[in-house]
């Protein structure tokens, strides 16, 4: 995760928040089958850019993350959420 808010400086107020936010979600995909996703929002386009260095660091760093990932292909717009509810704090 560190490498993460390295490129994404932004979100460096939120750190400790923002990795435990995002390591909940990646714990409920290994607990339950099913869709994670709650409503999504339409403004995911901003941050598609740090979702994919994030699904690229977890694929990298995080054993099996494929797997996972093949069981909720909605990680990607779980993370979409997270990153874009963090963003909108730190522009308020």
């Amino acid at each position: 995760m560190r490498r993460f808010f390295d490129y994404e400086s932004i979100f460096l107020p939120y750190e400790r928040e923002l990795s435990g936010a995002l390591y909940r979600i990646l714990l409920m995909a290994l607990l339950f089958k099913g869709d994670l996703s709650l409503t999504l929002t339409k403004e995911k386009a901003s941050i598609n850019v740090s979702v994919n260095r994030l699904e690229r660091l977890f694929q990298e760093y995080l054993p099996q993350y494929d797997q996972l990932k093949a069981l909720h292909p909605e990680l990607g717009a779980c993370y979409g959420m997270i990153l874009q509810e963090f963003r909108q704090m730190l522009s308020l």
